[in-house]
């Protein structure tokens, strides 16, 4: 099968759940393809997904406006939360990387706020405020997926780069 018609089976693919067009599976996202990995591990996978989806989506859970971000957003604090995002991610391997991506992008998207709690089901036992929820995701999502950052928040992005900048230098100052 040609290349472009793979493609197009893809795209006509509809995810069971949502009835959403998808051009990946779950197991290309995460790069699993060529792993075997058994549909119930999967569907415990999105059982733990969703029950984290149902917990933070309330009615304190909002999608920051611009009004928040603007006024109420602490630059600085948000590059340090930046920083160590980057630097806990160094530690991982790709594959996990991807989880953590791809699992805050969905809370993301279903809104989040600086002053609420987060759990992840990629990071067992940790906790993450808002700061470091969205450092968590935008960072991730950038070394995860960096050809579509272009689909990230452009408002945190000068943060980023300043937190990659610290961390260019901070990698330059251990080498001597």
């Amino acid at each position: 099968m040609c290349i472009f018609a793979k493609y197009m089976a893809k795209k006509r693919n509809l995810h069971k759940d949502s009835g959403e067009l998808l051009m990946f599976s779950f197991q290309e996202m995460t790069g699993l393809e060529n792993i075997e990995v058994e549909s119930t591990e999967i569907n415990e996978k999105e059982k733990d997904l969703s029950r984290i989806q149902k917990t933070t989506t309330n009615t304190d859970v909002d999608i920051l406006t611009d009004e928040e971000t603007t006024t109420l957003f602490d630059q600085e604090r948000m590059i340090d939360e930046m920083l160590s995002a980057i630097n806990m991610l160094d530690s991982m391997d790709s594959a996990n990387i991807r989880l953590i991506a791809m699992e805050t992008a969905t809370l993301w998207h279903s809104g989040i706020s600086l002053n609420g709690r987060y759990q992840l089901s990629a990071l067992p036992n940790r906790h993450f405020d808002g700061y470091q929820f969205l450092a968590l995701y935008y960072c991730s999502f950038y070394r995860a997926f960096p050809s579509m950052t272009d689909k990230l928040e452009r408002s945190y992005e000068r943060c980023y780069e300043e937190a990659f900048r610290r961390y260019r230098a901070d990698e330059a100052w251990k080498r001597g």
